[in-house]
């Protein structure tokens, strides 16, 4: 990862993530959370399989490159990038 911030990483997540979402599962999803956080209306399968494809594209991440990617994404997204950072080393890869 060229930046060590993150922030680029992090907007192409959350533009993907944007991308597949529905306006109508953003507001269903705030209004069940009942909270004024903003959200993309993205499927939770949908998440994880872009964490997951994101996060095996880059084996060789370090886990101070994955925190700086975390911080400029809302907490669920950070959460799942991190998990899916514990489940890759769960499995016996690398890093």
């Amino acid at each position: 990862m060229a930046e060590q911030d993150g922030t680029a990483e992090a907007a192409a997540i959350e533009t993907s993530l944007r991308g597949l979402g529905t306006p109508q599962g953003a507001v269903s999803e705030k209004a069940y959370l009942k909270s004024d956080l903003e959200f993309t209306g993205t499927p939770v399968p949908a998440v994880r399989a872009t964490i997951r494809a994101w996060r095996r594209s880059r084996p060789d991440l370090t886990h101070a490159e994955l925190i700086a990617v975390t911080k400029p994404l809302p907490p669920e997204v950070a959460a799942r990038l991190l998990a899916a950072r514990a489940g890759q080393r769960g499995r016996g890869k690398p890093r």
